[in-house]
């Protein structure tokens, strides 16, 4: 019988192969901060493959991504936002800004849904 840490462990390495997949700006600059990194998706209760979708819309960071899930968008619809948000606000690359801390989710967040 599989322990419920090793379960976590597992789901946690899955996710780690992820980020790995998607690219050093998805993990950091060597591969063992990708544990780290996974970790802190897993703690905001992320799953790989929800992990994948939000990597496939350049998502990068995990507050980021919990973010547009609290306030109930999907990726492809947080990235639908994020590309309003630059259009209208002329800003550059606003899901960028988001996860590196430069820009406020609630931003974008506030401004799609006005919008929408």
């Amino acid at each position: 019988m599989t322990s419920e840490t090793d379960q976590i462990l597992a789901e946690i390495e899955a996710i780690k192969s992820v980020l790995l997949s998607h690219g050093p700006v998805f993990y950091g600059s060597n591969d063992d901060d990708a544990a780290a990194v996974a970790e802190d998706w897993y703690d905001y209760g992320f799953h790989a493959k929800g992990v994948d979708s939000w990597c496939g819309i350049g998502c990068w960071a995990a507050h980021a991504a919990n973010e547009f899930y609290l306030a109930n968008m999907s990726p492809r619809i947080a990235a639908k936002a994020c590309r309003m948000y630059d259009y209208r606000q002329a800003h550059a690359d606003s899901m960028y800004a988001v996860c590196n801390g430069d820009l406020d989710p609630a931003a974008v967040i506030g401004f799609y849904k006005a919008e929408n």
